[in-house]
């Protein structure tokens, strides 16, 4: 046989260059593509919790104002509401409405805000 036919070449063993080449081009389109959706995931996450947050805030402010016939001050609303502690959150009341804004503790700059009327 000649030199050339793949009978006489030994069994191979590893991998081309080309071969991982491909493999890492692909895990990088996936990873492009998977970031960008998980980062959108988060952030849809985070406006719903804000949204459960400012609708729970709502219900309690309207408790309050039936039960004492005024509307409830921010520290009221803030001592009644309860979040996990990887959460810090801001509440603020006008005539007839609460807004909140959820921050994430372990990054200040991810915050989501919502609003409800009571």
């Amino acid at each position: 046989m000649s030199p050339g036919s793949g009978a006489s070449r030994e069994a191979r063993t590893g991998f081309v260059l080309v071969e991982v080449l491909v493999v890492s081009i692909i895990v990088a389109i996936l990873a492009a593509v998977a970031i960008p959706v998980y980062s959108s995931y988060i952030k849809s996450q985070k406006r719903q919790a804000a949204l459960a947050l400012a609708q729970t805030a709502a219900i309690t402010a309207s408790s309050i104002k039936r039960r004492t016939g005024a509307a409830p001050t921010t520290a009221t609303l803030n001592a009644a509401l309860v979040l996990p502690n990887a959460t810090q959150f801001d509440v603020k009341i006008s005539e007839d409405q609460v807004y909140v804004i959820v921050t994430e503790q372990s990054n200040p700059g991810d915050t989501a805000m919502a609003a409800a009327k009571f």
